[in-house]
Parts: C-alpha cells; sequence; structure tokens
C-alpha cells in the first residue's frame, strides 16, 4: 500500500487584479518536504489556504485529491472545481502565521492543543507531553493570555503535529506557514526537528513555507534560488544518509494580470452587492440559527453555554440598564406629577386614572424601550469587539478546520444571551421605574403609601389584555435582531485594529436603530 500522497491536478486562484496558477500537475509524496518558496507578498499563503478551504467562496478553481488517505486504499477529494470537501479538513494541519493562531479565548491551553485531537484524555495527555517535549514546550504555559509570542508558535506547532483519530495517526497533509517566524534560534531548530520527523515518518505530506529554510534543511537550502517576480516554486526534498537532499522542482506557480482597476460604477456595484448580502444574511439568519443550534456539539458545548452566561448574569449591563430606567422613570415622574395642580383639588378617581395611565406608559412603553435599546447596545458592542478581534486572529479557520460551524460559536449563544438578558434587564427596569415614578408621586405631598401608588400603576397595567403575551414579543424579537446584527459584523472579515473597530460601531448603530424600530413596532402594533 501507498504512503499518503497529495495529487494537485490543476489549481488557479483570483488574487486582487490577478490570477495565481499551477502550470502543471504535481504530485506531494509523504516522507519527504516541500518547501514553498516565493517573494513577499506573492501569494504563498493564499495559496496554502486554499489547498486548505479558508478562501473565500469563487476565488479559487482545480482539482486536487489526497492519494491512500484513511486506511491507504482510498482517496479523498480536497478541491473539486470550485468546492471544497469540508472532510477533507480531517486529514489536514495547518500551523499558521503569527498573529493568526486561531485559539479559541473561552478554553484552556491544554483544550486549544488537543483541540483537533480525537484521542481520549489520558491518551492526549500521554501525546502533548511527548511533542511538548520535543519543542520545549513542558510543561505547557498557563494561560495563552500571558504566553510570549514564542510559547503561543509552540502551541500552534503542537496543536497541529497532534495525532488527530483514535487510531493516533498523524494527519495525512501537514502545511506549515512561517510556522519558525518569532521563535529564537533553538526552539526553531527544535520546531524543525519536530516536522522533519514528523514528514520522515512516511505518513504525513509537509508542505512549509519558509522565509529561511536553513533551519529546515539544513546546507540544502542553498538550491533554493532568488524569486522571479511573482512566481512560486515548491521545491522537494527527500531524506538521506545525512538529513534532507534537494531533489528538484515539484511545481510552479506564476502570477498574470486579467483585470484593470475597477471603475467607479463596478465598485458602486460591489458596494450594493456587499449591502445585498448583509440584507441577505439578515433575512436566512433564522435558516442559520437553526443550523447553528443542530451544530452544537463536542467541544462547544461548554463554549457555548459559558458565552450565555456570562451575557446573562453581567453586572455591569444590569447597572448600565438600572441607571437608565431610573434616569427615564424620575425624568417623566417629575414630568408628569410636578406639574399638576393642588392635589387635593383633584377628584380621587381622576388621581387613580392618571397614576394607571402613568404605569401603562412606564410599563408597557418606555422601560421595555430603554430597556432592550440600552442592554443591546452594550452587549451587542462588546460581542462584536470579541468575535471580531478573534476573527482577526484566526478564529475561522480553526473552526473550519475543526468542522464546526461559525453560527454555532457566533450566532446561536449571541441571540439567546442578549434573549435572556434582555428578558431580565426589562424586568429590572419596568420595577425599578414603577418605584421611581411612584417615589416622585409621593413626594409631592401624596396622601397615598408607595404600595398604593404602586397598585395603581400596576393596575393600569393589568387592563391591557395580553400585555405579558407583547413583552414577550418585543423581548424575543429585541434580542433576535441584536444578536443577529452582533454575529453578522462580528464574524465580518477583520484584518486590522481598524476592522474591529468598525464592526463595533455598525453593531452599536444598526442594533440601536433595529431594537428601537421592533419595539416602536409593537408599540403601535398593541395599542392601535
Amino acid at each position: 500500500m501507498k504512503d499518503p500522497q497529495l495529487r494537485i491536478e490543476r489549481f488557479s486562484m483570483q488574487i486582487g487584479l490577478s490570477t495565481m496558477e499551477l502550470r502543471a500537475p504535481v504530485t506531494l509524496r509523504a516522507g519527504r518536504v516541500y518547501i514553498v518558496h516565493g517573494r513577499s507578498g506573492a501569494g504563498k499563503s493564499s495559496f496554502v489556504r486554499g489547498l486548505l478551504g479558508l478562501t473565500e467562496p469563487g476565488r479559487v478553481r482545480g482539482s486536487a485529491t489526497i492519494e491512500s488517505a484513511l486506511d491507504k486504499s482510498q482517496s479523498v477529494t480536497v478541491l473539486d472545481d470550485g468546492d471544497f470537501n469540508t472532510h477533507a479538513a480531517e486529514l489536514m494541519a495547518f500551523m499558521p502565521q503569527s498573529g493568526k493562531l486561531g485559539f479559541i479565548d473561552e478554553l484552556g491551553v491544554f483544550t486549544n492543543a488537543t483541540f483537533f485531537c480525537e484521542l481520549d484524555r489520558e491518551r492526549a495527555q500521554l501525546a502533548v507531553e511527548k511533542l511538548g517535549g520535543k519543542l520545549r514546550m513542558w510543561p505547557l504555559p498557563s494561560s495563552l493570555a500571558t504566553a510570549s509570542g514564542g510559547e503561543a508558535m509552540r502551541v500552534s506547532a503542537l496543536r497541529a503535529l497532534m495525532p488527530r483519530g483514535p487510531d493516533a495517526k498523524p494527519p495525512c497533509v501537514l502545511i506549515a506557514d512561517e510556522a519558525g517566524s518569532g521563535l529564537d534560534a533553538e526552539a526553531n531548530e527544535r520546531l524543525s526537528a519536530a516536522l522533519r520527523e514528523t514528514a520522515l515518518s512516511g505518513e504525513t505530506v509537509a508542505i512549509v513555507i519558509a522565509h529561511d529554510a536553513a533551519p529546515l534543511v539544513g546546507k540544502e537550502a542553498a538550491a533554493i534560488r532568488p524569486a522571479e517576480g511573482n512566481d512560486i516554486t515548491i521545491y522537494e526534498y527527500t531524506f538521506g544518509e545525512h538529513g534532507l537532499v534537494y531533489a528538484g522542482d515539484a511545481g510552479r506557480l506564476v502570477r498574470t494580470a486579467v483585470a484593470d482597476p475597477p471603475g467607479l460604477l463596478e465598485r458602486a456595484g460591489k458596494k450594493l452587492a456587499h449591502a445585498f448580502e448583509i440584507g441577505g444574511g439578515v433575512a436566512l439568519s433564522p435558516v442559520a440559527f437553526i443550523t447553528g443550534c443542530a451544530g452544537i456539539r463536542g467541544r462547544l458545548v461548554p463554549i457555548v453555554l459559558g458565552d450565555i452566561l456570562r451575557t446573562v448574569f453581567n453586572p455591569t449591563t444590569w447597572v448600565f440598564v438600572a441607571a437608565a430606567a431610573l434616569m427615564v422613570s424620575i425624568t417623566v415622574g417629575v414630568f408628569i406629577f410636578q406639574l399638576f395642580p393642588r392635589r387635593e383639588l383633584i377628584e380621587p378617581l381622576l388621581l387613580e386614572e392618571i397614576l394607571s395611565v402613568t404605569g401603562t406608559v412606564l410599563c408597557l412603553m418606555l422601560m421595555p424601550l430603554f430597556a432592550a435599546v440600552f442592554a443591546t447596545a452594550k452587549i451587542g458592542a462588546a460581542q462584536a469587539a470579541r468575535l471580531s478581534s478573534s476573527v482577526r486572529s484566526g478564529l475561522l479557520d480553526t473552526l473550519w478546520l475543526a468542522r464546526l460551524r461559525s453560527e454555532s460559536y457566533a450566532l446561536v449563544p449571541g441571540v439567546i444571551g442578549q434573549t435572556l438578558a434582555v428578558a431580565l434587564c426589562t424586568a429590572m427596569a419596568v420595577y425599578l421605574g414603577l418605584i421611581a415614578a411612584s417615589a416622585i408621586f409621593l413626594g409631592g405631598g401624596s396622601p397615598l403609601a408607595l404600595d398604593q401608588a404602586m397598585a395603581f400603576m400596576r393596575m393600569g397595567v393589568e387592563r391591557n389584555e395580553g400585555w405579558f403575551g407583547w413583552m414577550l414579543a418585543k423581548v424575543v424579537a429585541s434580542g433576535y435582531v441584536a444578536g443577529t446584527i452582533a454575529a453578522l459584523f462580528g464574524l465580518a472579515p477583520a484584518e486590522s485594529e481598524r476592522d474591529v473597530a468598525k464592526a463595533v460601531h455598525r453593531t452599536l448603530l444598526w442594533s440601536m436603530i433595529a431594537v428601537l424600530i421592533v419595539q416602536c413596532a409593537f408599540i403601535i402594533a398593541q395599542f392601535d
């Protein structure tokens, strides 16, 4: 039986205004090391990301298969024209560049390191200790948040080199994108040794992008020629008696210009198309929510539950909404009750009616509206910031390679968390509003007690038939819309801090507008 091979018959990819194309079919074999070399910006990372299915749909065309995969008697399609086989991701491992490591913040170091590993915990622990020793990475750092850049890179390498399935075999294809950057000389040499050992096992096709290939291939790095233009060369190295030996060029990718810069109308058309995409995303969000719920499994379960609990039981949100509710209710109370003429001149029945109407306005209109707007704005901005920062650092790549749905990670906890938070904040705002307005009323010298004033206000609420159903509908609609908007903008492509800031700004703006529209629409429908 043959060892695994990655056979690429055709490959083309759109990069900006040019196309990168493989000049001839290539076969990359296990037991060898392949160096992908080219100038900075030539498209080396784009090439390997295209092989992994990590690019936008439609940008990549071609045909690629992993031959002798699984039990070494089966071929698995990787790329078929423009379609990537998601099941192929299970056979491929990726060491991304520094800054795009794609760790999941909610998980600990060990869980991140074993994220793609299906071994039981005891066997995974042994594998981590063994690999960690080779990479000088044992014991693991206590937290990724406090780990140095070099430690984070080594955890990423550990995650990629971990055996995949319960048979404890390494991945069929291992792709390392500048994995040695950010490491000191000793750590880089240890990583290079681990890559060589993985390739030497004969079970893994090793593809490496390296600015400096010397730590990996030694003196044979001299065979790497200066890059020509934007062309990319794939160098093949085999194992000889004294290490890796240059065996020739395995393949070559060339870049050709295909289009002129887009004109004003074309750019406007793209902007319009992007707007329609956003609208389509909102329209299809119920389907995405259902599929997201169905896709919650394994390691996602504690992540989703933890995210929901943190969203709902966030004291700063409660304080924020409570302060807003008190300000609004006090303002309304002062406006209504301080404009009263002398209380003794008002008929008792009229006074009760005024309190009843005030309760209706506060509890069924103003308090739910302000609670929903303020809560969703605060929560949505935080969700968008967290998601966008994670996307910038490679989160979507990790979810894709683990065959986990992004909507399961972002949309589902966002919607459920916001809905429950809005429900709690609405109840709190209504109660505080009643107390504050009643206190303002009593401050004007009324003979009524506080509980009597509140009782009259509650009477105004209860005489509106079906008020609880309307309240519940507003809560659910507000939470759903706000959670969808936060996920939509939070999962948008982000390459810089400015992109993260844009995601937060758009979420804040559009969630406030959308929730305001939803609340007002329900108010009009209820009292029409």
